[in-house]
């Protein structure tokens, strides 16, 4: 207002100066107070723009970190509100910086330096969430939960236990049962081939066969359903061969073998071999004796029918036989009773019983 004043009266002083008053002048002193008045009141105001603005400017740099410092430390202690408020901070000092070159009286801008907003540490806002998680689980101690849930995984394993041992026995016997020795394979095998052979699958029977004599060569029926099946399809030396190995040792090979030579042809060698091995079975002396006759040994023959007749009476095949032998050593009374025994036998067959009735009357008619 002091300017507005000197200036006034600078004017006034000009107006005394000039000569004579005139009416035009004092209407063109009307016409310029407004103008002169404008100019200043401008400049007034602009200053005080200025001046309001940085003032505004210097409030918000000091309250603006303020808010986001307050969200972190409710939300969490690493929140990244610091950096935000760092990153803006320099907006505002280069905003104030070209405006208070030309104001120098207000050094306000200084003011609006960062360093309040670090005292409010996110340490301190993180100390909060600290005790907030200590105490989360002290709840759950005081449950009775937890406890027997325990008790119920304790009581699990004791239940367990003894079937897992259970279990583990039977696989144990089961393994053991799976070593089998050679005679238990040889026998396996034997009846995997008879299956084989009632099937009508005489190769498959072979090679089994063949397998079990192969794990045991002792395996008796393995050898004697092999050489009876070479026997049926007419391969005799292959059935000889067969039964050579156990002939000398089993009773019931060397009568196999016996019947093998003796359908080859070969009757000296089949009465030989049961000469070597007697026979224990019925058939097998019967066959002994007929060979004897067979081969020209009358007296072995006769006594071996004897004997067997003598153990069968109501046989009447024996009765036959031992007459027939009878009368090659020409023993014709002997004879004629081992005829007449032989028709009181039971069991005789019609042209057995008619051949002997036959050769008792001859015997009876001679001499």
């Amino acid at each position: 207002m002091s300017v507005l004043n000197q200036m006034l009266k600078d004017l006034d002083k000009r107006g005394a100066a000039q000569a004579g008053p005139q009416p035009r002048f004092e209407a063109a002193k009307k016409a310029r107070w407004p103008w002169l008045l404008a100019v200043p009141a401008a400049l007034a105001m602009a200053a005080g723009g200025w001046w309001y603005r940085g003032d505004i400017g210097t409030n918000q740099a000091t309250l603006l970190p303020s808010a986001p410092l307050l969200l972190a430390s409710a939300k969490a202690p690493q929140s990244p509100a610091p950096v935000e408020t760092a990153a803006s901070k320099p907006e505002i000092t280069a905003r104030e910086a070209a405006p208070q070159a030309d104001v120098q009286p207000q050094p306000a801008a200084p003011k609006a330096e960062l360093k309040p907003a670090p005292a409010i540490e996110p340490k301190a806002a993180a100390s909060a969430p600290v005790t907030e998680v200590k105490a989360l689980p002290a709840a759950p101690k005081a449950g009775p939960l937890p406890a027997k849930a325990f008790a119920v995984k304790a009581a699990a394993p004791v239940t367990a236990a003894p079937a897992k041992a259970a279990t583990a026995k039977p696989a144990a016997a089961r393994v053991q049962r799976e070593l089998l020795s050679p005679a238990q394979q040889a026998q396996r095998l034997y009846q995997s081939a008879l299956l084989a052979w009632q099937q009508q699958q005489l190769l498959e029977a072979e090679g089994d066969w063949k397998a079990a004599l192969a794990a045991d060569s002792q395996h008796q029926p393995s050898r004697l359903a092999l050489a009876s099946l070479y026997q049926q399809q007419g391969r005799l030396d292959d059935a000889i061969a067969t039964l050579l190995p156990l002939s000398d040792s089993d009773a019931e090979v060397s009568l196999a073998l016996t019947r093998v030579l003796v359908q080859k042809g070969d009757i000296k060698q089949a009465y030989q071999q049961l000469q070597m091995m007697p026979p224990t079975s019925r058939s097998g002396l019967q066959l002994k004796a007929e060979l004897a006759r067979l081969s020209g040994d009358l007296t072995a023959a006769a006594a071996q029918y004897r004997e067997l007749a003598n153990h069968y009476p109501n046989d009447g095949r024996l009765w036959v036989a031992l007459g027939l032998t009878l009368e090659g050593l020409h023993q014709s009374s002997q004879a004629a009773a081992a005829y007449q025994k032989a028709l009181d036998a039971a069991s005789l067959s019609d042209e057995a019983r008619q051949y002997a009735r036959a050769r008792w009357q001859a015997l009876e008619q001679t001499p």
